[in-house]
C-alpha cells in the first residue's frame, strides 16, 4: 500500500470471494482476496468519506509521506495492530557521506513529523515505533569512501511510554571481529522479545534472553 487513498480507489476493481479450500494454492489465493477486500471495506468506512488528517509538517519524501498515512489512519481508528514503512539508501558502498546524510535527513524528519502528529492526536503513549535493519556496516571505510555488509548495527526504540537511554554497551573498535566487524553486545531477540512480553503481552518466543527495560 502506497497509501490509502490509492488503495482505495484500487481495491474497488476487486470482488469479495469465499476462501476455498480446494488446494492449497486456491486456499491461499482465495484467502489473500477475502483478506483485501475485507481491508478495504474497512478503510472505506474508516477514511472513504471524511479522513481524520494528521495535520502539516510532514517532512517530503516517501518515509514522510508514508508516516504521514499510517498516522491518518490510526487516527481514523482502523483496525491494525502494527505497520510497516521503509527508508532506502542505507546500502552504502561508495561515496557515502551525501547519500547517508541524505537518508538519515528523512529518517530524522519523518519519525519527528511522526511523533508530533500522535502527540498532536493523543496517541503517542499507545504507540512503540521500532527500527530495524538486514545488516550493519563494517566499521573500517573501503576504498570507495563507503563501507561494506557488517554484522551488528543499532536499533532506535520510541514512544511515550519508553524509557529513554541506551540499552548495550558502546561498539569497542578496538575490538574487532577477524572480517572487522563491530562486535554485538545485546542480541536482537532480546529486543523482539521484550516487545512480544512487555508491550505486546504475548508469550516471550526466546526465553533463553532477558527482557530489556526499555519498556
Amino acid at each position: 500500500m502506497q497509501d490509502p487513498k490509492t488503495f482505495l480507489s484500487q481495491i474497488k476493481h476487486i470482488s469479495d470471494v469465499r476462501p476455498s479450500q480446494q488446494t492449497p494454492a486456491i486456499a491461499h489465493v482465495s484467502q489473500i482476496q477475502h483478506q483485501l477486500f475485507n481491508v478495504g471495506e474497512q478503510l472505506s468506512t474508516k477514511m472513504g468519506k471524511r479522513p481524520r488528517r494528521a495535520g502539516a509538517g510532514f517532512s517530503k519524501g516517501v518515509f514522510g509521506h508514508s508516516l504521514q498515512s499510517v498516522a491518518e489512519m490510526i487516527i481514523s481508528g482502523v483496525d491494525a495492530p502494527v505497520y510497516k514503512v521503509t527508508q532506502d539508501g542505507f546500502d552504502t558502498h561508495a561515496s557515502q557521506r551525501g547519500g547517508q546524510d541524505n537518508s538519515l535527513y528523512h529518517l530524522a524528519n519523518g519519525l519527528a513529523s511522526f511523533q508530533k502528529a500522535m502527540q498532536r492526536a493523543g496517541k503517542w503513549n499507545d504507540i512503540l515505533v521500532v527500527t530495524y535493519s538486514e545488516f550493519g556496516r563494517r566499521a573500517k571505510e573501503n576504498r570507495g569512501a563507503g563501507t561494506d555488509h557488517g554484522t551488528a548495527s543499532s536499533h532506535m526504540i520510541l514512544g511515550g511510554k519508553v524509557r529513554g537511554g541506551v540499552y548495550g554497551k558502546h561498539p569497542d573498535f578496538s575490538k574487532l571481529d577477524a572480517n572487522g566487524n563491530v562486535q554485538h553486545t545485546t542480541d536482537f531477540r532480546a529486543i523482539y522479545g521484550t516487545i512480544a512480553q512487555r508491550w505486546c503481552s504475548q508469550p516471550n518466543p526466546w526465553k533463553g534472553h532477558n527482557v530489556l527495560p526499555f519498556v
